[in-house]
């Protein structure tokens, strides 16, 4: 289909979504990309959502990224419905994940939608690591060129990204509640 993604057998992409891709491929160039790799274009069976899994440096995830994602552009209810959790800066964990930003930690699986509907200056819309966004903007000047991990999703719904931010969201609220019974039942 293209010189810089494969679709697997199977899929077949409307031209939103390919218009999209190539968009976010021309826009933002991941390390993959850069490093001569196709990237493998990927399909949620049970959401219908596709995504890539790709590599983006420090400061093009910083300044692209919009940690205030909403529903959807056009209606104004929507910014009451939060896509992602607070950022809780005093939080011991946080202060962790800040000062290992600052020694050049590459973080993993952030999840993203390329989407220049709204607020066009910052595409990528966070449903998932607003924390490890905020702390690597701390740590960009001196850390910029550090690739971390993403999942950037295409042309979502508005069901799709509820049930993406949902997910992902009670993904890391029932690591930390295992983490915690662990802890605490080891003490």
């Amino acid at each position: 289909m293209s010189e810089q993604f494969v679709v697997p057998g199977g899929i077949t992409l409307n031209s939103d979504i390919i218009t999209k891709i190539k968009e976010f491929l021309t826009n933002f160039k991941p390390y993959e990309i850069r490093n001569g790799v196709k990237l493998l274009l990927y399909f949620d069976e049970k959401s219908g959502a596709y995504y890539f899994v790709c590599h983006l440096d420090s400061a093009s995830l910083v300044s692209n990224s919009d940690v205030e994602a909403i529903l959807d552009a056009d209606e104004d209810e929507d910014a009451i419905y939060k896509l992602n959790r607070d950022i809780t800066e005093d939080e011991t964990a946080y202060k962790d994940m800040e000062d290992d930003a600052f020694k050049g930690r590459s973080f993993e699986d952030m999840v993203l939608e390329y989407d220049t509907s709204y607020r066009s200056e910052k595409p990528l819309k966070v449903y998932g690591g607003q924390h490890r966004i905020r702390a690597l903007s701390k740590a960009v000047k001196q850390k910029g060129k550090v690739v971390h991990g993403v999942r950037v999703y295409f042309n979502l719904s508005r069901e799709q990204k509820v049930e993406i931010a949902t997910v992902n969201n009670t993904s890391i609220a029932l690591y930390l509640t295992i983490c915690w019974t662990e802890c605490v039942n080891n003490y």
